[in-house]
């Protein structure tokens, strides 16, 4: 398996159209679009607001959770695209959607904390090519999650104690009877990993971009192995 590494100014190029892309959609769809501070916005039929672009410059940034007294509930895809200063980045509890690539090609990006509220789902393509993505924080209201796409330095994941649906152990994701691993977070250190004796499924893509794994043990409880789920590995596999 292979995948291609863009450079800094096609990245900025990639996203730059994509944004575009992204206005002139709504532009079309008779959206008006205006601004608050470092942000593009619209506001919905719902009388809530999406957020359509940032061009802040700051190292680290909190998304407001209300705009002129409305709540801010989407973030539109490529909103937070080639951010090249932002290290941090918090998203308020009030966001209820986020669209695929809203947080792409962010280079010095470590630290994304998504607050307690609305969110039920981060699908892979949502945090995108943000490779120096190390720590990820998220909520209880969460129930759908896999993996992060082309985001290789990720050494931590945490979910609220009182998350439903997922735990971490040892650093690695899984579903919250354990009977399910998750995701293997790409940049942890260890060269070794022993898949603990209660689970029973490993899920697709669950080992992506483990670049520092050599080996993995899989127990005989282990009955069923998603397709790629050590995509972008060179991992030797030993099996009970």
């Amino acid at each position: 398996l292979s995948f291609t590494a863009f450079g800094a100014n096609e990245n900025s190029s990639i996203a730059t159209s994509n944004v575009s892309a992204e206005i002139k959609k709504l532009k079309s769809a008779k959206m008006e679009i205006e601004e608050y501070k470092e942000l593009s916005y619209v506001v919905l039929q719902n009388d809530t607001v999406q957020i359509v672009k940032y061009d802040g410059d700051k190292k680290n940034y909190t998304i407001p959770s209300k705009i002129a007294g409305k709540p801010v509930a989407v973030i539109g895809s490529h909103a937070f695209s080639s951010c090249h200063e932002l290290e941090s980045l918090t998203i308020p509890g009030s966001v209820r959607d986020i669209h695929e690539c809203a947080v792409a090609y962010c280079p010095k990006l470590k630290k994304i904390t998504i607050k307690e509220g609305n969110l039920n789902a981060l699908d892979s393509m949502d945090i995108y090519c943000c490779r120096n993505l190390e720590t990820l924080s998220l909520p209880e209201s969460l129930r759908a999650f896999t993996f992060l796409y082309d985001c290789t330095a990720v050494e931590k994941v945490s979910f609220n104690s009182k998350n439903s649906y997922y735990k971490t152990y040892d650093g690695v994701v899984f579903s919250k009877d354990l009977d399910t691993l998750v995701y293997y977070p790409p940049g942890k250190a260890d060269t070794h990993y022993v898949v603990p004796s209660d689970v029973k499924a490993i899920l697709r893509t669950a080992f992506n971009y483990a670049k520092n794994l050599d080996s993995v043990y899989i127990p005989k409880s282990v009955k069923e192995i998603g397709e790629t789920a050590f995509g972008y590995t060179r991992v030797i596999i030993y099996y009970e």
